[in-house]
């Protein structure tokens, strides 16, 4: 059921791992969420090349990146 949710996009993936059953789901939310604090810090999150860090930063409209933030809150 959580999966139909989660395909028809009426829940999000972060509801999805905090009530679905899934073996990895702990540590996959918190990743998730980290990413999350350090965007909103203004960071790249870990894991992203230096290469597409800069490409993003260059490219980036920071308008469209306020609304994203403020959707998601």
């Amino acid at each position: 059921m959580l999966m139909q949710l989660w395909q028809a996009q009426a829940i999000s993936v972060e509801q999805l791992l905090e009530h679905g059953d899934f073996p990895f789901a702990d540590k996959l939310l918190q990743s998730i969420q980290s990413q999350r604090e350090q965007m909103e810090q203004g960071q790249m999150p870990d894991g992203v090349s230096p290469e597409l860090a800069q490409q993003t930063q260059q490219g980036v409209n920071m308008q469209a990146v306020q609304n994203a933030q403020r959707m998601l809150k």
